[in-house]
């Protein structure tokens, strides 16, 4: 029989694995909707997509296994197919993202702006911890009439 906390662990392992391949097919979504257009515009979504997706992802495997590296999984499986897939054309010849116009600056915003995101989810859950620190300095009370 196994033991609940081996199992508890094996569970966890599972529920990153999840996540990470979620962020894996995210980065893949964002990228064929780099081109998405509505008539003749041009609408960002795979940017909001990868904003909102980097600042989720990486909380939720955080709070499965609190560790840095299993919060930084996620962002490493989204930002795979997100740079990799413009790169290499299909067989036909056609790309994913056209360069020159509004695709591009597209992509580079949902690089960017995913990778910032994904950057400040990972520093804000695993921060440089400072054991020995001492509080902050606190402020003395203003003299003066109460209720003020």
């Amino acid at each position: 029989m196994v033991p609940d906390n081996a199992r508890a662990a094996a569970l966890d392992r599972v529920i990153v694995a999840l996540i990470a391949a979620c962020a894996l097919l995210l980065g893949t979504l964002e990228v064929f909707l780099i081109p998405f257009y509505v008539g003749s515009v041009l609408v960002p979504v795979a940017v909001v997509l990868a904003i909102a997706g980097n600042l989720v992802l990486p909380r939720w495997a955080y709070a499965a296994v609190p560790s840095g590296g299993v919060a930084a999984l996620p962002f490493v499986a989204w930002l795979l197919p997100v740079l990799a897939l413009p790169l290499y054309p299909r067989a036909d010849g056609d790309v994913l993202v056209l360069g020159g116009g509004a695709q591009q600056w597209t992509f580079y915003g949902t690089v960017l702006l995913g990778c910032a995101a994904g950057f400040a989810s990972i520093l804000q859950l695993t921060g440089p911890a400072r054991p020995n620190a001492d509080p902050p300095p606190t402020r003395p009370r203003a003299q003066g009439r109460p209720g003020r």
